[in-house]
């Protein structure tokens, strides 16, 4: 047990120095304003309960449990790679630590981390309270019980998950990123509409306790009895009723509920643990010269020994320059085009040109609603290779030491993101163009931008892809999917402010261009 506390301690330490962990605090509070304002409501039809204690402990609980569930995921799920990026596995794989030893511990760090957010929330939640002034008393039971029941065994079980994946080879890079957001909402979904089915994200339960409260208001109609968890739709569809909820009444088979899920996240850690190689390359599944994920092919022990041997860096220096009077800047796109396309394999060029097709024959209002993004968000594990690759390949001492490299190989990396997304995007394009609709294709090139501008961007300032896939593809389901106008970067969404958001998105692929910038400047004058 000591080694055990040890090992989430000295991760949880070393991941709290960071100022990701900074900007993730700084996040959670922004999820909290949100809920404040209304933009992130749970409502019974069209009422909603007092700002009461029990009321911002539910509330806050399913903001948890729904959103930080799937943010939560992606933050965390880097224990295991960053010891085997740092070294540290190496060295951890010649004491007598077991492998289940280790996955329990960083599964305790995880959860260590997600718990840190709620518990940022739940004071949030005391502050709104007592801005919000509707109701004086605060109920510590009642706000922090459905955090203690609800919340923090959903992330327990989101904390093993990231191991889980961490330790699982097929899993371990950008393709379980995706995989785990299209599960992500198995849960809810079960929960909802099979009855006695697991209640992990507590949203069964916490909305029958708010539906029976609801039901007991004479103001409201018998048939106000559904509920719905929104975010996005609080000014467009403000309540017109309140109610008063003094939260879900714990009981003991409420709780044995709960318990179970505790002892299903510690399954999952088990099951880690035999998948989990100790850190021995010889157990690793991947083929040698195969690879599944770009943005992963580095974590190859080798890879940074070939590089270094290819030659001094004084000679690296000195060869670039002598080769800068015939530098022609489109040869550099075409090679930097070949990087980003290294690892797609025949199947993925296959999906790729049958959506492809699909934009050309189906109406433009289908294309740009269903077909375009899906299209974009097929090469999502290629653009995360943007602006990270020289870290992730150990090559910055190449790459760095090349002359112009802000006016050269900056611009041609962006470029080659740009004409990924024209390629796949083109379809829609052509249609568009042929319809005549100037507002559609002015949508389209302002997502053709955003995309790589974003990938770019994060990839520089993060040094992995990871954050980009993860914040891409929330983007990705909340806007063009769920119609969300203010994220729906390929204009699907039909809105009177179609034009203005359009203009949104080339201004923010903008400022993105130059925090990428800014922050390959940082490199180059660090390295």
């Amino acid at each position: 047990m000591h080694a055990l506390v040890q090992i989430a301690r000295a991760d949880f330490l070393e991941r709290s120095r960071r100022y990701g962990f900074l900007i993730t605090l700084v996040g959670t509070i922004f999820l909290a304003y949100q809920v404040y304002i209304g933009n992130i409501q749970a409502r019974v039809m069209s009422a909603r309960g007092v700002f009461n204690s029990a009321w911002l402990g539910g509330v806050m609980t399913l903001t948890v449990t729904v959103f930080l569930s799937l943010v939560g995921f992606y933050l965390v799920k880097n224990a295991v790679d960053r010891d085997r990026q740092t070294r540290v596995g190496e060295i951890l794989a010649t004491t007598p630590m077991s492998r289940l030893l280790y996955c329990l511990g960083k599964t305790l760090s995880n959860f260590m981390a997600l718990s840190s957010m709620i518990a940022v929330l739940a004071v949030s939640a005391v502050v709104m309270q007592v801005i919000r002034g509707e109701s004086a008393q605060i109920d510590v039971w009642a706000l922090l019980s459905p955090f203690l029941f609800i919340a923090l065994p959903a992330m327990l079980v989101v904390s093993a998950l990231a191991v889980f994946f961490e330790c699982t080879p097929i899993l371990r890079g950008g393709a379980g990123n995706v995989l785990y957001f299209f599960l992500w909402t198995a849960p809810l979904v079960t929960a909802l509409e099979i009855k006695g089915a697991p209640d992990l994200y507590g949203a069964r339960t916490i909305s029958e306790s708010m539906k029976a409260a609801a039901g007991a208001n004479p103001a409201l109609s018998a048939a106000d009895d559904g509920f719905s968890f929104t975010m996005g739709g609080g000014f467009m569809n403000p309540t017109t009723h309140t109610f008063l909820w003094k939260g879900v009444h714990w009981t003991p088979g409420l709780i044995a509920s709960r318990l179970e899920i505790i002892a299903f996240a510690l399954a999952i850690a088990l099951l880690a643990a035999l998948f989990f190689d100790r850190f021995d390359p010889s157990r690793s599944r991947r083929k040698a010269g195969r690879v599944s994920d770009p943005a992963d092919a580095p974590a190859k022990a080798g890879a940074v020994a070939n590089v270094v041997a290819l030659a001094p860096a004084h000679a690296v220096v000195a060869r670039m320059h002598r080769a800068e009077p015939r530098f022609r800047f489109g040869a550099l796109v075409m090679a930097e085009l070949k990087l980003l396309l290294r690892g797609a394999r025949r199947i993925w060029l296959f999906v790729a040109a049958a959506l492809l097709v699909a934009q050309l024959i189906a109406p433009p209002k289908l294309g740009q609603q269903i077909f375009l993004p899906i299209s974009w968000l097929w090469p999502v594990l290629l653009w995360s290779s943007l602006g990270s690759r020289e870290k992730r390949n150990g090559t910055e001492g190449l790459v760095f030491a090349s002359p112009r490299l802000l006016t050269r190989q900056w611009p041609a990396t962006w470029v080659a993101g740009v004409l990924l997304s024209v390629a796949t995007g083109a379809g829609l394009a052509i249609r568009l163009a042929i319809a005549g609709d100037g507002a559609g294709l002015a949508a389209w090139a302002a997502g053709a931008l955003f995309v790589p501008s974003l990938a770019l961007a994060l990839g520089v300032w993060t040094g992995s892809g990871k954050f980009f896939e993860a914040l891409y593809t929330v983007i990705w389901y909340v806007g063009p999917m769920n119609h969300l106008p203010q994220l729906d970067y390929v204009g699907g969404t039909p809105t009177p402010e179609r034009g203005q958001i359009t203009m949104g998105f080339l201004v923010v692929s903008a400022a993105l261009l130059v925090f990428s910038f800014a922050g390959r400047k940082r490199q180059l004058d660090t390295a």
